[in-house]
């Protein structure tokens, strides 16, 4: 959402809606930045001057709903949607303007897609992965995992470093989040006593240089059930809240 209007992922599209009068004003297809390839479009941002995408397979995503899905769910070593390429385009007048640019690396994991200070951050294979578009992150791990950074308005790699020092532990989720000049990674696995652990890494967000790092347990063994094992964190000042533990990020 952004100035009045909202960016939508609509099968192999997004759709620009006025938050007004719900009207769609404009259509982007996949296909005007990933040419020859039917793909989805998967992950959507809108920011006051740009709009950002990930091309993805048909079948990474859900797309109606069933009982049976949202069982499978539930519990460890789920399943995680990612992407194929990550793409981004300047708006002029809500046409997609000149300086459009596409990454064409690994396997793009879509929990992990982050905007922040003219950067975009994300955790991506070292190659890419065939299949579906949903994979187990034991499965991504195998492949070697790496934390990326680009400039935002280029589309040029600033950094990349592996993801590593137990981070790379992850099974059930892996997001990234961002604040200032701080990076944040987090991950959970199944740990001791049959609880969640939770990996929590602070990194330059300017560098990649890992700053500190972290763990602590959920605190609920056996429950796994109502979102326990993928907990998003979130930023409040100079605090990251990661249920149920906090820390600074200074």
């Amino acid at each position: 959402v952004n100035t009045g209007r909202l960016c939508v992922a609509v099968a192999d599209e997004a759709w620009l809606i006025n938050l007004a009068s719900g009207e769609v004003e404009r259509t982007f297809p996949v296909s005007s930045f990933v040419p020859g390839e039917q793909r989805h479009w998967g992950h959507a941002v809108l920011t006051a001057r740009r709009i950002f995408g990930t091309a993805q397979h048909a079948t990474a995503s859900r797309t109606r709903p069933s009982r049976g899905l949202i069982s499978a769910d539930y519990n460890n070593n789920q399943a995680m949607v990612t992407g194929t390429h990550l793409f981004s385009a300047p708006l002029d007048g809500g046409r997609l303007g000149q300086g459009k640019w596409t990454h064409d690396g690994g396997t793009i994991l879509n929990p992990t897609i982050t905007l922040r200070g003219g950067r975009v951050f994300f955790v991506e294979t070292t190659r890419p992965v065939s299949g579906s578009g949903r994979h187990l992150l034991d499965a991504l791990r195998k492949v070697g995992l790496q934390i990326v950074c680009l400039d935002a308005e280029t589309g040029g790699r600033l950094w990349v470093r592996p993801v590593d020092n137990g981070l790379e532990r992850s099974r059930s989720i892996l997001f990234l989040t961002a604040s200032g000049e701080r990076l944040i990674a987090i991950g959970s696995h199944l740990g001791a006593g049959n609880d969640t652990a939770y990996r929590v890494h602070c990194y330059s967000a300017k560098s990649g240089r890992e700053i500190w790092s972290a763990s602590h347990l959920k605190g609920l063994p056996g429950a796994f059930t109502h979102g326990e094992q993928v907990h998003h964190p979130v930023i409040l000042g100079d605090r990251l809240i990661a249920e149920p533990a906090i820390y600074e990020l200074a």
